[in-house]
């Protein structure tokens, strides 16, 4: 969702950012980690957070995913509870003002091969961004719920439901 937003603001960020809050309770007898206090006073252990830097200013949902799951993989406690999750763009920025980063190539890379991978992913980002658009345009003339993943039609899925609320709010 983040990343729809981005496309339909017009703008573009380098970096994302993963923090993770943890639940008070399914904290093992052994863990031996830094606590800190919730504001309902109570001992949880403490909240996580990582970064990192994107190989290019973009809104694809992939190229942040990809980066969010090697976050998540490198600062999550495995046999902790998670609570929160909050995902962040970094440095946002229009997409008028997006530069190419420069390309340092080595003394032996094949920069025919390079450019040509370079190519390709330039296609297959114009193309996610051109069917980020097409979504953004359907939820905006149909609603939210006009698009959903399958995983949205589960048990104890709540998209639906929240989709319909405002401010998490009936």
């Amino acid at each position: 969702y983040l990343m729809l937003e981005l496309v339909g603001k017009r703008l573009v960020t380098e970096k994302v950012e993963l923090r993770i809050g943890y639940d008070h309770e399914g904290v093992p007898h052994d863990y031996d980690g830094e606590y800190e206090m919730d504001r309902y006073n109570r001992k949880i252990p403490k909240s996580v957070h990582g970064s990192m830097l994107l190989e290019r200013q973009t809104a694809s949902a992939k190229l942040a995913i990809q980066a969010m799951l090697q976050i998540f993989d490198r600062i999550v406690n495995p046999l902790l509870w998670i609570r929160r999750i909050n995902v962040v763009a970094i440095d946002v920025i229009p997409e008028s003002q997006a530069a190419e980063k420069p390309i340092q190539y080595g003394l032996f890379d094949d920069i025919e091969a390079l450019e040509a991978k370079r190519q390709q992913q330039d296609e297959k980002l114009k193309k996610e961004y051109a069917l980020q658009k097409t979504m953004l345009s359907i939820k905006s003339r149909y609603g939210k719920n006009a698009i959903l993943k399958c995983m949205n039609f589960q048990k104890h899925s709540t998209a639906i439901e929240r989709n319909g609320q405002v401010g998490g709010h009936k």
